[in-house]
């Protein structure tokens, strides 16, 4: 079990989904939960292809329509 945490310095919001843009990367460790106000949330993986054609490493999905702008997420691997 292990833990790390990022900063949400963005967001945007399409239909039931959020993309949250983090202060860092996505940890390269396999984890299956976001924990975000100790509410889980698991990841959705939505298809984003960036106009650069970089990859994007500090961007998550979460099915929910709630702001999260300076909020910690937590990822978790339970």
């Amino acid at each position: 079990w292990w833990i790390k945490e990022a900063v949400v310095i963005s967001e945007a919001h399409f239909d039931q989904y959020t993309l949250l843009t983090l202060d860092q990367d996505i940890p390269n460790r396999k984890h299956n939960t976001y924990f975000i106000d100790d509410i889980a949330y698991k990841p959705e993986h939505l298809h984003i292809r960036p106009l650069t054609g970089h990859t994007i490493r500090n961007v998550i999905a979460i099915k929910s329509s709630d702001s999260f702008l300076g909020k910690i997420v937590r990822f978790e691997l339970m």
